[in-house]
């Protein structure tokens, strides 16, 4: 990160997911000598008290390169003035509500956000989307908030891209560093793609026999795509200790602007790359290139991989259809 002081809003601040984040954050920031950091944290009043106490705590902790804290129910406030947007606010999908209902709910929670941010905001305001359904949330933040920059609005995948790695180096029994070009295409769902195809071991194409090859790729997807609710069965928690990481590691990432990073999966507006439809927020390999942040392009994809991406992108599109018909998408955006 710059040597700037960089001020953060958050949303849904006192949530799990952004306490084990702004420890981590804090954390690391610490180790870097010159980072100061201010932070704006929002709460509803229904989770008052607990932003209270996530105050005191942090400034419990003596953070050398915190620099301050607001903390506020009013979304303007908190916006107001900030580098990054951070917006952890959002409903979970529990039994019995259906799909369409959890888009909805939620759409209706960032619809009121991004109006916030409109007001206060401009095309230098970075948003990084946690809350869930991450894509869709993209989607209509750029609509309600057109102040800011589709540019400069991404979603959290990395994740994804993170469990997969996981699983591939329990099945080829080395450590996670070992892999390279493993990716999550696609909506930050069920249906997310993570590509095993490309993949190198300590710079060897991973080789799987064909015998073999297509069903223990197919189960690995499977384990990706089913990983979530896995931990929710385990823990009767969603993984928010992983999704704080994941969500510093991507932070990091667009902040530092590191053309020698490596390309990293992450939710951004498509320009039609890989036949994907233009509009939509899609989760794509992204890298560092002359302080622009691009779609790795130089991906090869099977045709069964180009299947599991379309699979994905039928849900987006679904989700953006139905917010259409329920009047919080305009018909012309079709």
């Amino acid at each position: 990160m710059s040597s700037k002081i960089l001020t953060i809003a958050m949303t849904r601040a006192s949530g799990k997911v952004a306490y084990a984040f702004l420890f981590q954050l804090l954390s690391t920031a610490a180790s870097q000598e010159h980072q100061r950091i201010r932070l704006r944290l929002h709460e509803t009043e229904p989770f008052w008290k607990a932003l209270e106490g996530l105050e005191m705590e942090l400034k419990d902790s003596l953070f050398p390169n915190l620099d301050s804290i607001f903390i506020s129910q009013n979304l303007q406030e908190v916006f107001s003035g900030a580098d990054w947007c951070l917006f952890f606010g959002g409903f979970h999908q529990r039994r019995p509500m259906t799909h369409k209902d959890f888009i909805l709910k939620n759409a209706k929670l960032i619809r009121e956000q991004a109006m916030a941010l409109n007001s206060v905001g401009s095309d230098m305001t970075q948003v990084l989307m946690i809350a869930n359904p991450c894509n869709t949330n993209c989607l209509l933040l750029s609509h309600y908030a057109p102040r800011v920059s589709s540019k400069n609005i991404f979603g959290l995948s990395l994740l994804d891209q993170y469990r997969g790695i996981q699983f591939l180096a329990e099945n080829q029994n080395v450590h996670w560093r070992a892999i390279q070009g493993l990716y999550a295409w696609g909506n930050h769902s069920a249906t997310v793609f993570p590509d095993f195809e490309n993949v190198s071991i300590e710079g060897r194409p991973l080789f799987l026999p064909k015998s073999e090859g297509s069903s223990q790729l197919e189960e690995m997807v499977q384990k990706v795509q089913a990983r979530g609710a896995q931990i929710i069965r385990s823990r009767k928690h969603n993984s928010e200790g992983s999704a704080a990481k994941a969500t510093l590691d991507g932070f990091v990432f667009l902040e530092r602007k590191d053309e020698n990073e490596k390309p990293m999966s992450m939710v951004v507006a498509s320009n039609g790359e890989y036949g994907v439809r233009k509009g939509i927020w899609f989760s794509y390999p992204v890298i560092w290139r002359q302080g622009q942040l691009e779609t790795l392009n130089e991906v090869t994809l099977s045709a069964s991989a180009k299947e599991q991406i379309f699979k994905s992108e039928v849900e987006i599109n679904w989700e953006r259809q139905t917010l259409i018909d329920e009047g919080l998408l305009p018909r012309e955006s079709q």
